[in-house]
This record gives structure tokens, sequence and C-alpha cells, in this order.
């Protein structure tokens, strides 16, 4: 049997370090905690923490169970520490929806963060809908819309018809033409 030294922690023989859950473990602690990791601004620099009973890797273990094949630790609060009470095992689809809002900020024509819900339905911050389309690798924008409808409805004219330039849709929009 191979010989270990005294501190190490087995878990069916063989150490902790090689558990499957360690890496998630280590990379949940080292994200909160070391303000050299490359994602400490978005962690412990907003002051996410994990919860003391997890500072030991048995504790984390017992509390979060195995992880099911292709599932990765998610926060259900984005703002919440890591803790047994706000911590799942989920699907990397779920997790990427998971996401904390950004602050809306306008770069490069592109609004940071879309909270309407529709694609390439943007709103700005005088209320009015933005709806835009990608052609051959650019956003071309349709124009400004009072309501979310008619800007979805201007975008789904759009690329029906992507040849369409943005002064024939908005004709087309106030006529119904669609």
């Amino acid at each position: 049997m191979k010989q270990y030294p005294y501190n190490v922690i087995l878990i069916d023989g063989n150490p902790s370090t090689k558990h499957p859950l360690y890496r998630a473990w280590k990379g949940m602690r080292e994200r909160c905690n070391y303000k050299k990791h490359k994602d400490y601004k978005s962690y412990g620099g907003r002051g996410i923490k994990v919860c003391e009973r997890w500072n030991t890797f048995l504790n984390f273990l017992e509390d979060m169970g195995d992880r099911p094949e292709k599932y990765t630790l998610d926060r259900i609060n984005n703002d919440g520490d890591y803790e047994p009470s706000n911590c799942r095992w989920v699907d990397v689809i779920t997790q990427a929806n998971n996401k904390r809002k950004r602050k809306t900020g306008f770069t490069k024509g592109i609004y940071k963060n879309n909270t309407t819900g529709a694609k390439g339905v943007h709103v700005l911050p005088n209320g009015k809908y933005r709806a835009g389309i990608c052609i051959n690798g650019k956003t071309k924008f349709l124009g400004c819309f009072i309501t979310i409808s008619e800007a979805v409805c201007a975008r789904a004219s759009a690329l029906a018809a992507k040849d369409v330039t943005q002064s024939d849709l908005l004709k087309a929009l106030k006529h119904k033409e669609f």
C-alpha cells in the first residue's frame, strides 16, 4: 500500500487532491481568496466569500454530494456567497443563463446587456427600443421604436429580406406592410 504524509486526507484510499470535485472546490476558494487569481475581481473583489465550513474539502464534499456528469458548481444568487444554501450542480446552459446583470453601457454601438428578451432589440436609456441585425459580421441598426413589438417586427422583416434598406423598413413599418 502506498504511503502518504501524515496530513494527507484519504478518500477511498486516494489522496483528496485526486478526487474529481477537488478542482471545483479549489477553484472556488482561489477565486474568492487570492487577489492574484485572474477572476478575483469578479468574486472576492465583489465581496463573494466561501463559508467557513467549506474551508475543509470534506465538508464541501459532504454538503454538495457527487457532481452529475457534465455539471458545474453554480451559485443560485450570484451576489451571494459560496455556501450550502446558495450552491447547486447545474448543466452549462443553466449556468450560462444564471449571470449577474452587467452595468448598462454603450460600447461600439452595442449595449452590454439586453434586458428586453428579444434578440437584436435593446432598450435605450430614453425608453425607446433599438433594433438591429447582423449582416456579414456587421451590425446594421434598423432604427429606434416606441414599442418593443414595433422593434421586433422591424427586425423580423429585415431578417426576411436582408437586402432591404433601413428607410424601406421604416416606411413598411409605418404602413404596417410586413
